[in-house]
């Protein structure tokens, strides 16, 4: 990922869209502070940005999710989802100890 001060944009727009169109994201800062990510489009078909779960349930609460509902969602997501990234090697260590005590 490549950082570009705004002032940069009036005079090299064509290259950095070139670059994005590539498929690279470019952090937009104005004095060193981050203001926006230029990411390139994703197909609505094609691969879908991840989200917490706690963050899909707020927006999905946001947009007037009964409570009660949201929470029993977010139930089911942490019961059945893996939410967070883990090492596939211990998650099949322990699925093999799990199998073997059978």
């Amino acid at each position: 990922m490549r950082t570009i001060d705004v002032s940069v944009l009036r005079d090299d727009v064509e290259p950095i869209v070139r670059d994005v169109e590539a498929g690279e994201t470019v952090t937009l800062t104005r004095d060193g502070r981050p203001v926006a990510l230029v990411t390139p489009c994703v197909d609505p078909e094609g691969p879908q940005t991840w989200v917490p779960a706690a963050r899909a349930v707020g927006a999905l609460a946001h947009l007037g999710l009964p409570a009660d509902v949201a929470a029993r969602w977010r139930g089911t997501v942490d019961e059945n989802v893996v939410t967070e990234a883990e090492d596939p090697f211990t998650r099949w260590e322990e699925l093999q100890a799990r199998l073997t005590e059978k």
